[in-house]
């Protein structure tokens, strides 16, 4: 199970999965929300793990801190329009990113997961009616 991030946070867990479009490999099937300002603050601190397919997509973003986290993550800052702008791998706690440019979404996955995934390449949510990185509220 994903760690919760706050009451607010909004669990798409079953409803949608992350998938890399060029090659399909789902990253996330299990997918939290954090938009608001203390939803993104708190994150994944003092969290003990995070779960093989879970993601939290921090929105709007464009770095991220790992202070008092208890194990490395990886980290992929996307555009508003799905494209993956960098990758980091294996983001030890303790640690602060440099402002990626032009990212509005950062998703964090339980380190190892982003191993395949590349700066350039173009990630999309995916379920039954919908798909892509558009600018909308998911409910």
């Amino acid at each position: 199970m994903c760690p919760s991030v706050g009451r607010q946070a909004k669990r798409l867990d079953g409803k949608f999965s992350i998938v890399v479009q060029e090659t399909g490999e789902v990253i996330a099937t299990e997918v939290l929300f954090a938009r608001t300002f203390f939803q993104r603050l708190k994150g994944l601190m003092f969290k003990e793990r995070m779960d093989d397919g879970c993601a939290l997509i921090l929105e709007p973003c464009n770095s991220v801190h790992t202070f008092f986290m208890r194990f490395p993550i990886d980290v992929a800052f996307v555009s508003k329009e799905g494209r993956v702008l960098e990758v980091i791998k294996g983001m030890k706690p303790f640690r602060i990113t440099r402002i990626i440019k032009g990212a509005r979404y950062v998703i964090e996955t339980p380190g190892g997961t982003l191993k395949a995934l590349n700066r350039g390449q173009h990630v999309s949510f995916m379920n039954n009616k919908r798909e892509g990185f558009k600018n909308e509220k998911i409910n």
